[in-house]
């Protein structure tokens, strides 16, 4: 088996020297790289972040015996040079320092030679340090044993390169990126993600024939023609004080890291999102429908009707119609609006182009974001609760006894699937529920659109079930939406009040209908026409008989065109009737879904602030000639809102690069590092199954998408000239060997970039929100980390012009699908606990429901008004028979129930449970004091 050397972190600058290193010692060039090159074999170690944390960093164990070129200097007069020489060489005895020369007398004459600076030989790895010990070394080369110096001189060899320390830590900072500028005329090529041991380690690739440049004081070396571009005495500090290098080491070969530089997209494709980019690249999806959100920089629900006209005039369709008049389709179609963000259905994706180019002002183009999934099916738990029990420890049960079982109550409850619900009415579900599809009004058939889920992921059922069995005879309407479509959800807050609203979709499915019956009489018309015309036209009975067939063949046809195209309408107007008289008026909404990414968090969104607007305002009072009095208006609705699911997922924090390398630090300097970490900058992610146990290594297939979204102040730039103060690129590293068998657990290699970006998804209020998003699937599994590049920000003419401003970014990490393993992508190293809860829940007027166990399923933290979420906790895994459901989807359905019993008890508040006297971040439970008082019906 092969040895691996292990090495803990110290601090950086080398921590503390032993004296005889701190005496030898020129200017620091030894006393705190000492220790540094201790750690290298075993002892000792550093980090480029300056921490004193525990950290490792696994390496493959060195040679035995190693070669080593050792370049020193004495400089005294002759006898006492023989004096000095004798005693180095004795010293390298005693370290067993073998010379490679076998003429004894060229050895002894490098004692009486001045000019002599060169010794090669071979010696034990473990006493390395102690040649540089001495005070007559200037520098050490060190190679495994064999190795050639001049054979393919352009091949390019792993090396690590120690620099002289001893220094403030940012002088050592500016010194590690002085050589490392100059490293590059001699074709060095610095390795991604490495320890930097406090700035003194540099590792990297480097053209053979250049390793003796570094073994001598490289900044004499020639970088020009014949010599150094730079003379010394012109060199900036600290690199012109003193030799930069102490020690070069070439390492075992192992797999060489990349760099990837992608081209970045022109034209209106930079205002793509990545995903739709990767759809339009497509050739094959080119003539497919498509449904894309477009993001404008102002408020689009008054201007819906101008964006449909332009659709009209540039996507529309001709039918030919009776008479000679053309009949219009639509190509494209406005679906839903929802603040900024408008979604559009193209009926060619090849038509996203040329809309781009008709819109100018537009902020972006992407995808429809779907919610998170907040409900997962898994195997029963043992600390899985049966529904029964539940209904015992929230209090339902008592309410119950007293005559409180939500009579006349209507609750209307948010599914993305019906499977199974008509079997269970007047079983499992109260007989007078009743359900809604509203993804029909997405489809010109006006039919639902089929379930993209398997039996096992379709959970309407079970929210339907689990609020039945806490208010067994509400009004309970189930009400389908797509969880894709999240203006659905601002449009349920609209019909809850507004009777006569219609949706942009059902307002473009009204117009096609128009348009289709238009046609279909038309069809039948001319079918009838022509039958006419054949029992008029004279010729042999066959041939009559013929064209008989033919023509009442076709009014058939036309017919059974004309009856689907009434059936069709007759649906569009039951859809609006349902809703109306179903969802209007509803005195509890329940949301068991959440969004986390797409959209602006801590309560700005469009969808937070028309729920907010929803919850605070009633509904208007209608007076009109034929209505003199006016009417009542509806008290608000109770909205229950489920906290997101994304314990680990999510890192929030400052903007921090505190060593100026352009990548940003997860924690603050000092604080602790997990177990074989090395860098604050490097977020591992990890594979956490459905028990809860992690992988550090991600499976091959799964496919993921990381999020980035902060906020920056607007300084007045126009639309089209939005210029980040953070232009940040988010990265994806791969961990080449973690177990550092064949190279050192430190070296990375890229696997993806983002492409494009920062988006800007959102303006108001004086600021800007940016994302920036990264997607990938790994062909195979591997350790990755998340690392983000901050960029090269914007920047006044004079430094004291520039503007300094604190920015707090949030990442999220989604899985978009496990490829066949079961579990999630999660973030290994640096998970924040405050993450947020999710739109729209990140609102203070929604009761927000979050699971009972701490820390393990969902995020919380304060919003921007600074109330902390979420309100209320349920347990977070509910049985059902020999599976369980995990996650806060299940438990808000549950406090839908317990609200619409308070609302039968007479609590009339948008926070019931606050009123009753529960306190936030509880368990939600009716209080035995509120109880006790409440009389029995």
């Amino acid at each position: 088996m092969k040895r691996v050397c292990t090495r803990p972190t110290l601090a950086a600058g080398g921590g503390r020297t032993p004296r005889s290193w701190g005496v030898w010692s020129r200017g620091g060039a030894i006393g705190g790289i000492a220790l540094g090159l201790l750690a290298l074999f075993g002892v000792g170690g550093g980090t480029g972040s300056g921490r004193t944390a525990q950290a490792q960093v696994r390496e493959p164990a060195r040679p035995d015996k190693v070669t080593v070129l050792i370049r020193y200097q004495i400089l005294t007069e002759r006898n006492q040079r023989i004096l000095q020489y004798r005693a180095f060489s004795k010293y390298l005895e005693s370290l067993g320092f073998v010379d490679e020369r076998a003429d004894e007398e060229e050895r002894a004459s490098d004692a009486l030679d001045p000019a002599a600076y060169r010794l090669q030989g071979v010696m034990p790895s473990a006493n390395i340090l102690r040649v540089l010990e001495y005070p007559a070394v200037q520098s050490l080369l060190v190679a495994p044993p064999g190795f050639s110096w001049s054979e393919e001189p352009d091949q390019a060899v792993p090396v690590r390169i120690i620099l002289r320390s001893g220094m403030t830590p940012r002088q050592q900072r500016l010194l590690h990126r002085q050589v490392l500028e100059r490293l590059a005329g001699f074709g060095f090529q610095e390795a991604l993600g490495y320890d930097t041991l406090g700035f003194t380690q540099i590792k990297g690739r480097l053209p053979r024939k250049f390793l003796l440049a570094l073994w001598r004081d490289f900044r004499d070396q020639p970088t020009g023609w014949f010599w150094s571009a730079t003379p010394r005495e012109e060199l900036p500090s600290p690199l012109r004080d003193a030799s930069p290098i102490r020690w070069v080491e070439v390492l075992p070969g192992g797999e060489a890291g990349q760099r990837l530089a992608p081209a970045f997209p022109e034209g209106v494709e930079a205002r793509w999102s990545p995903e739709l980019r990767a759809r339009l690249a497509d050739a094959a999806a080119a003539n497919k429908p498509l449904r894309v959100e477009v993001l404008f920089p102002e408020t689009m629900e008054a201007q819906t009707r101008q964006l449909q006209s332009l659709l009209d005039a540039n996507f529309g369709g001709a039918l030919a119609g009776g008479g000679g008049s053309p009949l219009r389709t639509n190509l494209a179609s406005v679906e839903g609006v929802v603040g900024n963000v408008v979604t559009i259905h193209f009926e060619r994706a090849s038509d996203v182009k040329h809309f781009s180019t008709l819109v100018p002002y537009l902020l972006l183009l992407r995808l429809p974001q779907s919610a998170i999934a907040t409900c997962r099916m898994v195997p029963r738990l043992e600390r899985a609760l049966p529904l029964e029990e539940i209904v015992r420890q929230t209090g339902a049960s008592a309410l119950h006894q007293r005559g409180y079982r939500g009579q006349g109550v209507r609750v209307v409850l948010l599914v993305t699937d019906l499977e199974g619900v008509a079997a269970e009415i007047g079983k499992t579900l109260p007989r007078s529920t009743r359900w809604i599809d509203l993804t029909s009004e997405l489809n010109p058939d006006l039919r639902p659109l089929p379930v993209a889920k398997t039996p096992d992921e379709c959970t309407g059922l079970k929210l339907a079930q689990a609020l039945a069995a806490i208010a067994p005879e509400a009004e309970l309407v189930l009400l389908r939406i797509d969880p894709s479509a999240l203006f659905q959800v601002a449009e349920v807050a609209r019909w809850s009040r507004d009777r006569d609203y219609l949706s942009p979709a059902l307002v473009i499915r009204g117009r096609e209908m128009e348009r289709q019956i238009q046609l279909a009489l038309e069809r039948k018309q001319r079918a009838i026409q022509k039958r006419q015309e054949a029992l008029q036209k004279p010729g042999d009975e066959e041939a009559l008989r013929q064209l008989l067939q033919q023509s009442l063949a076709e009014v058939q046809r036309a017919e059974a065109a004309l009856a689907e195209t009434y059936a069709r309408y007759d649906r569009y107007l039951r859809l609006r009737q349902e809703l109306q008289s179903l969802v209007y008026g509803a005195a509890v909404i329940v949301n068991p879904w959440a969004w986390e990414a797409g959209y602006p968090l801590d309560g700005c969104s469009p969808l937070s602030r028309q729920v907010e607007g929803l919850l605070l305002r009633p509904s208007p009072r209608i007076i009109s000639p034929t209505r003199p009095v006016s009417t009542p208006s509806l008290p608000p609705p109770v909205w229950v809102q489920a906290a997101s699911v994304t314990h680990q997922t999510v890192w929030t924090g400052l903007f921090r690069d505190e060593d100026g390398n352009g990548l940003l630090e997860f924690v603050p300097a000092g604080s602790p590092l997990p177990r074989d970490h090395w860098s604050r900058e490097l977020n591992f992610l990890a594979w956490q199954t459905d028990d809860g146990q992690e992988r550090l290594d991600l499976p091959a297939g799964c496919t993921f998408r990381c999020t980035l979204q902060w906020r920056e102040p607007l300084e007045g730039e126009t639309v089209g000239a939005l210029r980040p103060i953070y232009p940040v690129s988010l990265r994806l590293w791969k961990q080449l060997d973690p177990s550092g068998q064949k190279q050192a657990s430190d070296e990375m290699s890229e696997a993806a970039r983002s492409v494009g970006g920062p988006y800007p998804i959102f303006l108001g209020g004086g600021s800007v929100v940016y994302e920036q998003i990264l997607e990938f699937r790994p062909a195979e599994a591997g350790r990755y980390a998340v690392v983000i590049d901050l960029g090269v920000g914007r920047s006044s003419p004079l430094a004291a012009w520039q503007r300094q401003v604190e920015i707090y970014p949030r990442l999220l990490v989604e899985t978009l699908s496990p490829g066949g393993a079961a579990g999630r992508v999660v973030l290994q190293s640096f998970p924040s606990g405050g993450g947020g809860v999710g739109l729209p829940g990140d609102i203070a007027e929604a009761v927000t429901i979050g699971a009972d166990v701490p820390g393990q399923l969902q995020q919380g933290g304060p919003s921007i008004a600074l109330r902390r979420k979420p309100d209320y906790l349920l347990p977070e895994a509910v049985a059902w028979g020999t599976a369980a459901s995990r996650g806060t989807a299940v438990g808000t359905a549950i406090g839908g129930g317990m609200a619409a019993l308070l609302v039968h008890a007479g609590v009339s508040d948008i926070q019931p449970f606050r009123k009753i006297g529960l306190a936030d971040g509880a368990k939600l439970h009716v209080p035995p004091a509120w109880l006790q008082r409440l009389p029995p019906r």
